[in-house]
């Protein structure tokens, strides 16, 4: 029936309110976001390092200098995870694995051209690692291994162009601003300390006197003496490992050679001219003995 006149009451607004039921619960409020995940502190190149015993801490020391000894136009510089070295392209990068006691090298060489060797040498080509333009994985837990994969980082630094134009004054200007393993002798002996300056000074003294023929000549990277035209000596101090580097021209396969103290380093190259081969890392005890040895070394020199 129709309701004449006035206005028809709201039927909603007087209804009245049906209450929730009693076990009913509230409906749970979104899950907040996770925060971004923040980089590993643990999984760096600078906490590997502070972390590693004194023995594998110095394979890592003598495997960096080595390969940046290579040649001046090396380029060394860190990442998070990696120590890195290039000539125009990165050929070798390398970090110590201390919970291993051993350094593990990556190296631009072709792994179906070299002898895979079982603890020393590894095929990555097809392996997802962290630098993958250098397939050939190396293992170093002694100095015998240190030598030989010198030995190929060298090769791989070979084969490397200097830049894809083939000049060399862009490359070279590069090099200075970001070479930060080749320190000149002056800035390393600045961070020496006290008792490497010391060894340092008297072993200049002592080969400055072995002959009134006897001159020296500084380079950017060594302090070279000569008989004459030869050079019989380059030396130069090692700030990380409280030693004194000395390139010595004799004949490493005539030599014995004694672990953490002479190599051969002649079929590797560096700092030093070609025929200075026996690479001597000097300290107090056993500087006698290499006082000996560049005695020989300029005996044999010709004037």
């Amino acid at each position: 029936m129709e309701r004449r006149g006035g206005v028809a009451p709201d039927i909603r607004a007087s209804s009245p309110r049906t209450s929730p039921p009693k076990d009913s619960k509230p409906a749970p409020s979104p899950a907040p976001r996770p925060a971004p995940i923040a980089a590993n502190p643990k999984r760096t190149l600078r906490h590997w390092i502070s972390i590693c015993d004194s023995a594998t801490l110095g394979l890592y020391n003598e495997l960096s200098q080595g390969i940046a000894g290579l040649g001046r136009d090396v380029i060394q510089y860190e990442t998070s995870r990696l120590n890195n070295f290039k000539r125009g392209q990165i050929f070798a990068a390398l970090r110590p694995v201390p919970q291993d006691s051993k350094v593990t090298v990556w190296v631009r060489l072709d792994p179906k051209q070299e002898k895979i060797i079982s603890g020393f040498t590894r095929d990555m080509s097809n392996i997802r690692s962290d630098v993958s333009v250098c397939p050939l994985e190396i293992t170093v837990r002694n100095h015998q291994q240190l030598n030989k994969a010198l030995i190929l980082c060298g090769r791989a630094y070979r084969k490397q162009v200097r830049d894809s134009s083939g000049s060399t004054k862009s490359y070279t200007q590069t090099n200075k601003q970001k070479k930060s393993g080749n320190h000149s002798v002056g800035e390393a002996l600045a961070k020496s300390n006290k008792e490497l300056l010391a060894l340092f000074k008297e072993f200049e003294k002592e080969l400055a006197g072995l002959g009134s023929d006897v001159s020296s000549k500084e380079t950017k990277l060594l302090r070279q003496f000569s008989r004459g035209q030869k050079i019989f000596v380059c030396i130069r101090p090692l700030p990380q490992s409280g030693k004194v580097l000395a390139l010595v021209g004799l004949n490493p396969e005539r030599e014995e050679l004694i672990e953490g103290f002479s190599r051969d380093v002649s079929g590797i190259g560096g700092w030093g001219p070609r025929h200075c081969g026996l690479e001597l890392k000097i300290s107090r005890q056993n500087l006698p003995q290499s006082i000996q040895l560049c005695r020989r070394a300029y005996a044999e020199a010709r004037s």
